[in-house]
């Protein structure tokens, strides 16, 4: 089984509210923070669920603004909080 994983730069006022909001969404993916300084944090999904955390991202960008960060992005690479 292949977990995928997305990074996501958020505002830091956002960071524990969308945190809250993905957790929510049991079974889908899990959160960890890469970086709370910078509000970076980590989605692991599920494999073939795919689809169902985009729709889920679509969603909260339209009350949120947060990017993606390319996994190799040596900024994240290694930290923990």
């Amino acid at each position: 089984m292949m977990l995928s994983t997305k990074i996501l730069r958020l505002k830091r006022e956002d960071l524990v509210l969308i945190q809250y909001i993905l957790e929510g969404y049991e079974g889908i993916c899990s959160i960890s923070t890469v970086d709370s300084r910078v509000a970076l944090i980590r989605v692991t999904l599920m494999p073939g669920l795919e689809s169902a955390l985009s729709e889920i991202l679509d969603r909260l960008r339209s009350e949120f603004n947060f990017e993606d960060v390319p996994p190799s992005c040596s900024e994240f690479e290694g930290k923990s909080s």
